[in-house]
């Protein structure tokens, strides 16, 4: 004869295991955007720990490279939107690494290091009229010429502020320059500091010297190098009103044309020259 209350008791127990197991195993599902996201954050991971020397037992080594031998099978799967989409996000692209490295260690420390008063010191010993800020030139197709008054109908080189000396990668006392020309634009000339982005160069040599990019990504990594820096510049308080990014179709504009259409350079023109 079955004990009618042993039985109830195992069906109470089989309930409560079921529904631990429906609690164990009830999950949703991640998205394909929320994988990626969690498989970045688990190679960063893995990657710290290796540089502290945390995985010191063979077995946890080899399980790693296991682990890292599957997620490196998975990335490389996805497309060329998708891989962009991660490193975009995750600070990884070559657009972010131009941005940190021009603004951390030349244009913060240039900005910062008195502009202002070198300026002055040069328009009054030239006895001239220069706004209070460095242009930086941003041509779309990322060429970068060494000489920018190759028209010396519409400019013209003046001179160079007085320089920042800043010991940097073991070089004592290195110096920096900025060089001040002669906009001779046909409504109104005008001189101002100027310089190109650098680190454009650097972008198209990936595309053009090595064959690593083709053009839609190295526009691509040009956007990204803009946003960066527009936004690093934004956050120093003392660099964002001394330096104005100038993008510009360099096979459709002329540079004389488009430092003359600023509002800035238009500003300082009706205060300081009419």
């Amino acid at each position: 004869m079955v004990n009618k209350r042993g039985v109830l008791a195992n069906n109470a127990n089989a309930s409560s295991c079921c529904k631990s197991k429906e609690v164990l195993f009830n999950f949703t599902p991640l998205t394909d955007a929320e994988l990626k996201e969690k498989t970045v954050i688990v190679i960063s991971i893995i990657t710290i720990l290796s540089f502290l020397h945390v995985l010191s037992s063979s077995f946890i080594v080899f399980s790693t490279f296991q682990i890292v031998t599957v997620i490196y099978q998975f990335l490389n799967k996805l497309s060329s939107v998708e891989k962009k989409l991660i490193t975009s996000q995750h600070n990884l692209s070559l657009g972010y690494g131009a941005a940190l490295n021009y603004y951390r260690n030349y244009l913060d420390k240039f900005l910062k290091e008195n502009l202002s008063e070198r300026i002055r010191q040069f328009a009054t010993l030239q006895r001239v009229e220069v706004p209070e800020r460095l242009y930086v030139l941003w041509p779309l197709t990322c060429k970068v010429d060494p000489y920018i008054d190759d028209n010396p109908l519409y400019i013209e080189r003046c001179g160079e502020l007085p320089p920042f000396y800043d010991n940097n990668s073991g070089i004592v006392d290195r110096e920096y320059n900025i060089t001040v020309y002669l906009i001779k634009h046909p409504q109104q000339t005008f001189r101002c500091a100027i310089e190109c982005a650098q680190p454009l160069k650097s972008l198209r040599s990936f595309k053009e010297e090595m064959g690593r990019i083709d053009s839609e990504e190295m526009d691509a990594q040009r956007d990204e190098f803009l946003t960066h820096l527009t936004r690093l510049l934004e956050e120093g308080n003392s660099t964002k009103k001394l330096c104005e990014l100038v993008v510009y179709d360099d096979e459709q504009e002329s540079i004389h044309d488009v430092l003359y259409r600023l509002e800035s350079i238009q500003t300082f023109i009706k205060e300081k020259l009419i």
